[in-house]
Order: structure tokens, then sequence, then C-alpha cells
């Protein structure tokens, strides 16, 4: 799973994945969950209308916040807030939610606290490229799905007693955050496990 940012400082603040619910190449993955790259965190893949299909690679990070479009996504489809950035613009010492990171996410974190948002960006891109989730194009990122960034990820999916589909392959690419007109993006690939969630999933935002 491929997944396009141009935040990839926000891949401890991701809370969910999101694609458009008419979009074939997600809908097998809805109510199901990734593992975003670095960190470690199971986070759920949900749908809703805002998701653009022909944006990147139509998937996209929800993190709390990058724009004003997470914070409607984190509203309105009730996801929880890991707010990282602090008011100084740098992140915080303890990162909320850390019980959930692995423990070598949480070392990584440990490495980030207090650093500005652009150290924080040049140092998780380093980090993805050494953990070989990142792929760097001119004008976007991609990280793969077992972690994230606004960024192009491939993330491996697997379904107990599933097989592959059309429209479900093993192998899917998703994206963290999403691009904005002139910005630089890097290019993360991730992998991410995806297993059936356990609670109930979000469902699909129809209007």
């Amino acid at each position: 799973m491929f997944i396009e940012t141009t935040r990839p400082e926000l891949l401890p603040a991701c809370v969910a994945l999101v694609a458009h619910p008419d979009d074939e190449r997600y809908q097998a993955l809805f109510g199901t969950t990734v593992t975003t790259p670095l960190f470690g965190v199971e986070v759920p893949v949900v749908a809703h209308h805002l998701a653009q299909q022909d944006k990147g690679s139509g998937i996209a990070m929800i993190c709390t916040w990058g724009d004003l479009t997470d914070v409607i996504w984190w509203r309105e489809l009730d996801l929880p807030a890991r707010a990282v950035i602090g008011l100084d613009g740098r992140l915080v010492a303890e990162a909320p939610a850390a019980e959930l990171f692995t423990d070598a996410g949480r070392a990584v974190y440990a490495e980030l606290a207090g650093k500005t948002v652009f150290s924080a960006k040049q140092r998780i891109v380093e980090l993805l490229g050494e953990a070989g989730e990142l792929e760097e194009r001119p004008s976007r990122s991609s990280i793969r799905s077992s972690s994230t960034r606004r960024a192009t990820a491939r993330s491996r999916s697997s379904r107990p007693g599933s097989g592959t589909s059309p429209t479900a392959p093993a192998t899917r690419r998703c994206a963290i955050g999403s691009s904005r007109p002139g910005a630089r993006s890097d290019s993360i690939r991730s992998i991410c496990g995806c297993a059936t969630r356990t609670g109930s999933a979000a469902s699909p935002a129809t209007g």
C-alpha cells in the first residue's frame, strides 16, 4: 500500500488511513487495520467522501492535525486525537498514546522529541529510508503502510482465510498525508500488516 504525503513528521500522529467510499482499490480494506512504519501502531482504514481518488495514490493518512480536512475527518469519523506538535512548533516531549508504539517506535519518538517540524521531517525521512520504507520523487513522498508520512507506501494486507482478488490484492500501497500545490513531497514505502478490526468499523460517509 502506497501513501503519498508532504507531512512525514506527522507519522506518529497518524490515527487512520482514509479513501473514498467509491474507490474500488480500497473497498476491501475498509473495516480492517494497518500498521504504521517506524512506530508500529495499528490504525483503521476508513472511508469518507472528502478523500480524493485522483490525488496521489488515492488513500491518505489522517493525522491530528495536518490541516482542516484532518479535523473534519477526526470529528465525523469519531477518531482519537494524538497531537504531537506543541505550541512552540516542536514535537512534544511525551507522545500521546505512546503505549501503542512498539519498543522500537518509542525509541524513534524519543529521538524526535523536541525537534522542530522541519528537523523532525528530515529525520523521519532518513529513518524511513534506512528502513527501506521510502521512495522519493521530485514532487511526492511515499511511505509503506506499516508506517506513515505524506508519501507513497507499500503495505502487505492479509486477512486470515482470504485469497487475493482484483480489487483486494495481497500487496497494496497506502499514502499518508496529502499534497499541496507547490509543496515538495517524498515518497515513503512502508509495509503494513492489515488485519480485520476487532471493534466496530467506521461507516463510510455518503454525503
